[in-house]
């Protein structure tokens, strides 16, 4: 999409582009831990804006988060319409501990429609979520287009649409530090899109606190075909708990217990780049486009050891005691000034390190920051180049598709090029790309395909459904396409137990048996978390459900259990289940490509084995109460009191 500085009406659009509401809690409902007030932003030649009540009921039954974003949507979207359609909605949502002192609770959420077809979500952490529900909102729905660039400003309870005709083609960086430059103000946080989301890449990734990514399921593709380049936030309110010294005192004991986690210390001086070696040792860690078990030659030039050549501190997300973060010296070496960035985290080190066979740490930083700079999904972006190297090696990319580039493994000059154009959809090649590996490989045909390693869309995480089996169905069954966050099975295969939500046995990592229970009990329990909106490393540092329950009820005053909370993880994802429905997926789009379930690897240790995908998912469409083709049944949206939307389930029956 191609937008010209000063496009006609923008500046007379911008005139009327203001709105001004009340200050803190002042004219929302009453929900303690909730500000009670949602911002409706209608983007069109001239904007409009609402405030939505949010009600004791919703905030109940969805929480907040991912739960709220999913109701909301669902009430008034047409999930016929493509994703970029000016009806499209797209929401950004907090949580009822976001703002607090309860660690981990730093999160937003962007969801909508994805452009991969379905529902799309992508979670960060950082201070703009913070700073949002400071400004008086627990979130903000966006509907129509802008008909030129423009960016939100959110402050104190007023919005405001501003021109960003000079932001667009700027980077992530770039634009957040025009736009704090802009209103004079160093503390106000920006959530942005780059190149790649004006562009619609369907990898395109939102972008806050310099290199913070909501990176998954095209999200900034989404604000890109609204125009909308960036949306910054600058509070001061506050909004009441229902008991604070209560609330106060859970939030100080679990701050102790997480500190007082070995994996807590573990994080803080190593990071998730510490993963790698441990991915490596159970074969976790996928290698050339999920075609070798193992690569000791390279792997170690990747791992904890090697980054601290580039590491320069860590760095700690608003009341995180852990500060997994990295900061790293700028690879890129501008803008002048800016001496460190955001470092690569374990999923950046594998996309864009293991799977394209590039071992030099200092190559694998550089391509990380890009995907921040130009707003890409490491792990979409990394696979597509490890795709498009497959396809070269085996002569599907010739020599001349290439344009100039050498695509063999390794090249990590090429990676760094391949990157940059495929944020801009330069050349064939670069739009070839630029939307993933499903859709390059349905334009390429034949061979690629198998290649092509994604489910509805999406490419894989970082983590091997060969080297734990748990993945293969958490995977296939998550309602935004492979992810591994929605189901963090892998903990449980590891050892890990959570007995408060009946999780109280490790289970064999290449064993069928306990899988499906395990991964409808995981998608609940996520479900809770990204509707909070949480942390999982806080689980990983020892937290239980019932430590956030425990601060819940003080925040709220509503009584809640572990098992009202689960009813509501069991809703929140059946919900975003139905609306896939309403979007036109099936069962079919529950499968694991071909490369994982039928090509076992001949080394490491996970070698010779392939995850009973099939099975595990017989059994989890038996244990939800879905139809063989993975359609809730009448009586489990009975169950879960999601009759308002059972129309979707009736379409997908037909």
């Amino acid at each position: 999409m191609v937008h010209a500085s000063g496009a006609p009406g923008v500046e007379d659009w911008r005139a009327v582009g203001r709105a001004r509401g009340r200050k803190g809690r002042e004219g929302g409902v009453n929900v303690d831990a909730y500000n009670g007030r949602i911002l409706e932003v209608e983007l069109g030649e001239s904007a409009t804006f609402s405030t939505l009540e949010l009600s004791e009921e919703d905030a109940s039954r969805y929480i907040g988060g991912l739960g709220l974003a999913e109701l909301l949507l669902a009430r008034r979207m047409d999930w016929s319409l493509e994703a970029f359609h000016p009806r499209s909605v797209a929401a950004i949502m907090t949580g009822p501990l976001t703002g607090t002192e309860m660690p981990g609770c730093s999160r937003y959420v962007v969801a909508g429609k994805s452009p991969l077809g379905h529902w799309g979500e992508a979670h960060a952490a950082g201070y703009f979520a913070s700073e949002l529900k400071a400004a008086g909102y627990d979130g903000i729905l966006v509907t129509g287009a802008a008909p030129g660039p423009v960016y939100l400003y959110v402050h104190d309870g007023e919005a405001e649409v501003r021109d960003a005709s000079r932001l667009w083609g700027l980077d992530t960086y770039e634009t957040e530090a025009a736009i704090r430059e802009e209103l004079g103000d160093p503390k106000v946080r920006v959530v942005c899109i780059g190149p790649a989301g004006e562009n619609l890449s369907h990898m395109a990734s939102v972008i806050g606190d310099q290199g913070r990514a909501a990176a998954r399921s095209g999200m900034g593709a989404l604000l890109g075909s609204k125009n909308l380049k960036a949306v910054a936030v600058r509070g001061r309110g506050k909004f009441p708990l229902h008991d604070e010294g209560a609330f106060r005192k859970v939030a100080r004991e679990v701050l102790e217990k997480v500190k007082a986690n070995p994996t807590c210390g573990l994080l803080k001086q190593h990071g998730t780049p510490v993963n790698v070696m441990i991915c490596a040792y159970f074969g976790d860690i996928p290698i050339k486009n999920w075609r070798l078990g193992d690569w000791p030659e390279g792997i170690p030039g990747l791992n904890a050891e090697a980054y601290q050549a580039v590491l320069t501190r860590n760095w700690h997300c608003r009341a995180c005691p852990v500060g997994c973060g990295r900061k790293v010296a700028n690879p890129l070496g501008k803008p002048p000034g800016l001496a460190e960035v955001t470092g690569p985290e374990y999923e950046c080190l594998a996309a864009l390190g293991t799977m394209c066979m590039v071992s030099d740490i200092r190559t694998v930083v550089a391509a990380a920051d890009l995907c921040n700079r130009l707003g890409m999904d490491a792990i979409s972006a990394g696979t597509t180049v490890a795709f498009a190297m497959e396809c070269f090696e085996k002569g599907i990319i010739k020599e001349e598709d290439a344009e100039g580039l050498d695509l063999s493994w390794g090249n990590g000059d090429s990676l760094l090029a391949l990157l940059r154009r495929m944020a801009a959809r330069e050349g064939r090649l670069g739009s070839l790309l630029a939307d993933g590996t499903r859709a390059a490989a349905e334009k390429l045909g034949g061979e690629s395909e198998r290649f092509a390693v994604h489910c509805k869309g999406l490419e894989l995480p970082m983590h091997d459904p060969k080297a734990f089996s748990g993945w293969a169905l958490a995977y296939g069954t998550t309602n935004r396409g492979a992810c591994h966050l929605s189901a963090t099975t892998y903990n449980i295969e590891r050892g890990m137990t959570l007995p408060d939500i009946g999780l109280d046995q490790p289970l064999d990592r290449f064993s069928s048996e306990g899988k499906a229970a395990m991964v409808k009990t995981y998608h609940a329990f996520s479900a809770v978390l990204e509707s909070l909106v949480a942390c999982k490393f806080m689980v990983y540092t020892g937290l239980t459900l019932t430590d956030f329950q425990r601060a819940l009820v003080p925040a709220t005053g509503k009584d809640w259990t572990i098992e009202e909370l689960m009813e509501c993880g069991h809703r929140i994802y059946h919900l975003g289940r139905l609306i896939n429905h309403a979007c036109g997926l099936t069962g079919e789009d529950d499968r694991m490509p071909v490369r994982i379930v039928s090509e076992p690897y001949q080394e490491g240790n996970a070698a010779n084995f392939v995850p009973d995908h099939e099975g595990m998912l017989e059994e989890y469409y038996r244990l939800q109460k879905w139809d063989q083709n993975g359609v809730p049944t009448e009586e489990r949206i009975r169950e879960l009191g999601l009759e308002e939307f059972a129309w979707m389930a009736e379409r997908a029956r037909g």
